[in-house]
């Protein structure tokens, strides 16, 4: 190793293990992950843009330590660039000592480092915790022009992760588990080391004569540190980790298998407005598979309501069986109707969200749909019963449906409309200063990670407006 970081930096020694003579040293030989096995790895997620830019998330870890040093190598030797997001959780005393150790580690590799630090909130729930930590890394990710965002969970923590599903009765997809590239936000999320044991990497850290960071609260507490004992298998080279591995891998085919048939229903009978709603065509989706057309109506409701996790599962079932009788009806924060041969899916009014001063940043996400660029002082909120006005005096307006045009956000000076983006309307010629660009929360369908995807193809799936 290159130097030797500050005593400053230095953590108690139950914190840090060593490399050739820890205790993770004395478990059974594990398979030697080499450069051209990761490329492979990686590879299966891409394919990745000439001089690929890639930003890793590290915790100090010896998970996301191996893999910055991995992911530097094979960028460098494509043209690329790798940067580390050190992220300093603020969950324990130690945590922003430990995030600087990690820097310096990095930066005598020679790999760029930035480093990131969670608002102070105090203790947060894991799930909400997780969720805050990958915003953040994803929006870091996109500032410094990256497009994947590598993180590094491992064979282990997959096998985790389906237990934990299979505890909570998840739907049988559920038990793919983690899927080794998804959108997140901005970027996509790429997990090459999912089928890797984790002490395959510790190998990679002892070759390279580099330490690692152990955080204690990963040995006790939380359903998944439980879970972890049980198995009894750190080096998760075992037959139970394995076999759970299997499930996940077969699970995660038929997941695939599934998302491919909702997607090409979704192509073939779906058409999604940058007004953000849908048209559906009722007689294609009639005759579609039950199962693939509740997964596609699904994905619509999912988008179109602004929902960040998946709708339920008896609210989708319960308005399949209102369509089949010609029905309709609400579910999910959306209004669905017929509109000659298709269903017409948008934004339910009278679930919509209250006014919201544009902040001084000029910026602000509406209705968990809407991003919304507008000078501060003005508020967003729904164009409501205006637009039966608005519809008289704007061609565009005119042409849209009065359900989807009442809940349009539109910008206000007191009570006074000034502009109504999505459609143009700016009679007072705010021009490049205003801006609302639909971009729901997860995207209405994603590329499976074998399929050939261009930098501009992953920008759409990751959340931009979806052409008609």
């Amino acid at each position: 190793m290159r130097g030797v970081p500050p005593a400053r930096l230095r953590l108690r020694r139950r914190h840090a293990a060593g490399c050739a003579r820890g205790a993770d040293a004395r478990t059974r030989p594990a398979a030697l992950l080499t450069p051209a096995a990761f490329a492979a790895a990686l590879e299966a997620c891409g394919p990745f843009e000439p001089g690929p830019a890639l930003a890793v998330g590290v915790s100090g870890g010896p998970d996301s330590l191996a893999l910055a040093l991995l992911a530097a190598g094979w960028a460098q030797a494509r043209g690329g660039r790798t940067v580390a997001l050190v992220l300093d959780h603020g969950q324990r005393r130690a945590a922003a000592t430990e995030a600087a150790l990690a820097a310096a580690w990095l930066a005598q590799h020679g790999i760029a480092v930035r480093r990131l630090a969670l608002p102070c909130t105090g203790p947060r729930p894991a799930e909400t915790l997780r969720r805050a930590r990958l915003a953040v890394l994803a929006e870091a990710a996109a500032a410094e022009g990256c497009l994947h965002l590598l993180l590094a969970h491992q064979r282990a923590d997959q096998a985790e992760t389906v237990l934990i599903r299979a505890l909570g009765g998840s739907h049988p997809a559920g038990l793919a588990a983690m899927a080794p590239c998804r959108p997140a936000g901005p970027v996509r999320l790429v997990r090459p080391l999912l089928g890797v044991a984790p002490e395959a990497l510790r190998m990679v850290l002892r070759a390279a004569g580099q330490p690692w960071i152990v955080d204690p609260s990963n040995a006790t507490g939380s359903v998944r540190a439980r879970l972890r004992a049980a198995l009894a298998d750190r080096a998760g080279q075992g037959v139970g980790v394995a076999a759970l591995a299997v499930v996940a891998r077969h699970a995660a085919a038929e997941r695939e298998a599934a998302e491919a048939a909702r997607d090409r229903l979704l192509a073939e009978a779906a058409t999604i407005r940058p007004e953000g709603f849908a048209r559906l065509d009722a007689g294609r989706f009639a005759a579609a598979d039950p199962a693939v057309a509740a997964a596609a109506l699904a994905a619509l409701l999912r988008a179109v309501g602004g929902h960040e996790q998946p709708v339920r599962v008896a609210r989708v079932a319960a308005l399949l069986a209102r369509l089949a009788a010609g029905q309709g009806g609400t579910a999910a924060r959306c209004l669905v109707r017929r509109s000659g041969a298709a269903w017409l899916i948008c934004r339910e009014p009278a679930a919509l969200p209250a006014e919201a001063a544009v902040p001084p940043a000029g910026r602000l996400l509406w209705d968990g749909r809407w991003q919304v660029t507008a000078p501060p002082g003005l508020t967003v909120g729904a164009v409501g019963p205006e637009a039966r006005p608005l519809a008289r005096i704007h061609p565009h307006a005119a042409g849209l449906p009065r359900a989807v045009l009442a809940t349009l956000p539109a910008l206000r000076d007191g009570r006074a409309l000034v502009a109504v983006p999505p459609i143009g309307y700016d009679p007072h010629r705010l021009g490049g200063m205003i801006r609302a660009v639909f971009r729901p929360p997860v995207p209405i369908s994603t590329p499976a990670p074998h399929r050939v995807v261009t930098a501009s193809m992953v920008a759409l799936a990751c959340g931009s407006v979806i052409p008609s």
